[in-house]
């Protein structure tokens, strides 16, 4: 278990001091396989953050997420959770139900289930980085850290700006 000591990112496993580096984690995130619905197979089974990109010209960094060990789904149940887009199951299918205003909704019905499910397969892909020895808590602080790096279309609660 990691936990969070003095300094930024500054963290001790066992009693041994070791500075989290978020950019590396960062890097390999944006520098990894890229995941659509086609190739979710290949998504890890592990805990970790995910990235949600508009593969568009140029791609829009749609949603930043993370998957903890959550009924042993990890980030593969995550991201299979993400394409079938209930608003039940993900935040990021409420988000898109608000959507009426951006380029990509306007080719959408987002308030039918099977258009949102059309338009992450057709039109988005996913990145990920596995965390495995992170806590939920730590997961968490990476998350906002990717918001504030990446500055996702989608981020918290649906209706409520930043």
């Amino acid at each position: 278990m990691i936990s969070k000591s003095s300094g930024p990112n500054r963290c001790s496993l066992r009693g041994v001091q070791f500075l989290l580096d978020y950019n590396e984690a960062l890097r390999r995130l944006l520098t990894s396989l890229r995941i659509t619905k086609l190739t979710l197979d290949q998504a890890p089974r592990q805990q970790g953050a995910y990235v949600l990109w508009f593969n568009g010209d140029p791609p829009v960094c749609l949603k930043v997420g993370i998957a903890g060990p959550r009924k042993g789904k990890r980030l593969k149940g995550r991201l299979q959770l993400h394409f079938s887009s209930h608003p039940g199951n993900t935040v990021l299918a409420r988000h898109l139900v608000a959507d009426s205003t951006s380029a990509w909704a306007q080719r959408y019905d987002f308030r039918k289930r099977e258009q949102r499910r059309d338009f992450l397969s057709a039109e988005c892909l996913f990145q990920t980085v596995e965390l495995p020895s992170l806590s939920r808590r730590e997961l968490e602080r990476f998350e906002a850290f990717l918001e504030e790096q990446l500055k996702p279309k989608y981020a918290g609660r649906v209706g409520k700006t930043k």
